[in-house]
């Protein structure tokens, strides 16, 4: 048995130093690895449960387009003024919104880059085509064309 194998290492799998000068990977370095996916996953699962509700979902895309005061987002929401800071309120904690007074008024704006990004690519993706218009339908032609045959 060679000194790899007595190391656990397979037949024809080189060690540390072989002579084609690739080394394994260190387990610490994939420790350290694994620790900044799982980091960066939850980073990332927080992110989404911050929008993964409608009515602030709603607010961010309301703020995506500019500053609003809390008497428009729930002019928006047909919420009310608690509910609405309620929300607002989760969405400063996350830092994604930002609020500023002006006179009486406070006006609360998106802050947070990757969240205005998201907005957007959602807004393209799930808002930009009418439901109610079959004619702007994602659905290809073919299957509209099978839907009228099955009708007929």
């Amino acid at each position: 048995m060679s000194e790899l194998q007595e190391q656990g290492m397979p037949r024809g799998q080189a060690g540390p130093a072989s002579a084609t000068g690739l080394t394994m990977k260190n387990s610490a370095s994939e420790t350290g690895s694994s620790e900044r996916m799982l980091d960066n996953a939850n980073r990332t699962t927080d992110f989404l449960k911050s929008i993964a509700h409608a009515g602030r979902l709603m607010i961010l895309c309301r703020l995506a387009e500019g500053p609003a005061t809390v008497s428009q987002l729930e002019e928006l929401l047909h919420m009310s003024q608690s509910s609405v800071s309620k929300q607002l309120a989760r969405l400063r904690e996350e830092n994604l919104v930002d609020a500023r007074r002006q006179g009486r008024s406070i006006y609360y704006s998106l802050t947070d880059e990757k969240a205005r990004r998201i907005v957007g690519t959602l807004y393209e993706l799930f808002c930009d085509i009418p439901a109610a218009d079959p004619g702007n339908s994602p659905i290809p032609d073919a299957a509209h064309s099978n839907e009228q045959t099955v009708r007929d």
